[in-house]
């Protein structure tokens, strides 16, 4: 045993000089950036039309090198735009194509003749605080771009009405990006280093994808039935001031990150199927708006859909008013689908025919834009 502790020395100095190597050509190469989404993900989820009504065939999902639901960037890009939001942006169930940032790409292309590439950031559940984050961190880096694109104002008004307790400012990062340089890594030392930065990013590509919703999106069946058994339905909102005035700042966040950065804001607002009265088939699509963890727990609190449509009223509102104070573009969806039941498969999102319509009326804003 003891002749053979030399051999064991050498083979772990050996090891540990080999590791070594490994780490510095692999930071040879530079820190990794920040990623909304994990680089070279793909997955493909078969959304049911039965239950997300609009929505047909396969929605392949594939994620570009820079960590973006979009093509890679093209060389030639002459029009870059970074698209900013929730769910309603990521358009999870939309097969890769079908995505109003795909559609709308390819409708600007057209109408500028010019080469535009749109990078699609959006993630479930990320309110403005994040996209705040996103355009501080991904505007100083490359590539660059000349326009954000901002869609928001549903998160912040159901993670307001969900609870009034805020989170811990150090949660933001992780929430707005799934990659972030190794430095800011948190934890023990081990994850900072390069060989575990490579290892997460090769397990990423093997194993199932990390989405919010399963394949077929069944799980919207659970959040319906959630809302339909609530044991309250609330009619009136609590005074939005203190929600409204933290919408505000991270949209002056926002704002100053592009202007920092050279990039033009334009701002979108939020419509929804909610509205003083819905038909009871429509009622049935809904699952947003309770009070607590409503998805996954039965037995909530819920708002009812009118007043769901006065508080995204309200949080659309102030978005319009920081647009016109401050000299931005607001294109406004709200008034132009809000409460159209062909859009949306439920509150919020958009069906296949509810892509199409955002892409084409955001495309003729931006064109006039770009045309001025």
């Amino acid at each position: 045993m003891w002749l053979a502790l030399p051999r064991l020395l050498v083979l772990a100095l050996s090891s540990a000089a080999a590791l070594a190597a490994v780490e510095l050509a692999l930071r040879a190469r530079g820190s990794a950036a920040f990623r909304v989404w994990p680089p070279g993900l793909e997955a493909e989820l078969e959304p049911s039309p039965e239950i997300l009504s609009g929505v047909a065939g396969p929605a392949r999902i594939r994620i570009s090198s820079l960590g973006f639901r979009a093509d890679e960037r093209p060389a030639d890009v002459e029009l870059s735009i970074l698209a900013l939001g929730g769910s309603a942006t990521e358009c999870l169930y939309l097969d890769q194509d079908e995505t109003w940032p795909a559609l709308l790409q390819g409708q600007l292309a057209t109408r500028l003749t010019r080469r535009v590439w749109i990078a699609n950031a959006g993630r479930s559940g990320r309110t403005t605080r994040e996209h705040a984050l996103q355009a501080r961190h991904l505007l100083a880096q490359p590539p660059r771009f000349e326009r954000v694109l901002v869609l928001t104002g549903v998160n912040d008004l159901c993670a307001w009405l969900a609870s009034n307790q805020e989170r811990p400012p150090e949660a933001d990062l992780a929430r707005a990006f799934d990659v972030v340089p190794r430095d800011l890594v948190p934890g023990p030392w081990w994850r900072r280093t390069a060989l575990f930065e490579l290892l997460r990013g090769l397990r990423t590509r093997w194993q199932e994808a990390p989405l919010a919703q399963d394949a077929p999106g069944a799980v919207y069946t659970t959040w319906r039935a959630h809302r339909g058994s609530a044991r309250t339905r609330f009619d009136e909102l609590p005074d939005a001031a203190a929600a409204l005035a933290d919408y505000r700042a991270a949209l002056l966040d926002l704002s100053a990150s592009c202007t920092r950065h050279g990039a033009e804001l334009v701002l979108v607002t939020q419509p929804a199927l909610w509205a003083g009265e819905l038909a009871p088939e429509l009622e049935a699509r809904l699952w947003m708006g309770g009070v607590g963890d409503y998805q996954r727990s039965a037995g909530c609190d819920y708002y009812s859909s009118a007043a769901l449509a006065r508080g995204l009223a309200r949080f659309n509102a102030e978005l319009e008013a920081f647009a016109r104070e401050h000299g931005l573009l607001l294109l406004d969806l709200a008034r132009a689908l809000a409460g159209d039941a062909r859009c949306f498969y439920d509150d919020v999102h958009f069906n296949e025919e509810g892509a199409r319509r955002v892409a084409t009326l955001l495309a003729d804003g931006l064109a006039a834009l770009e045309e001025r």
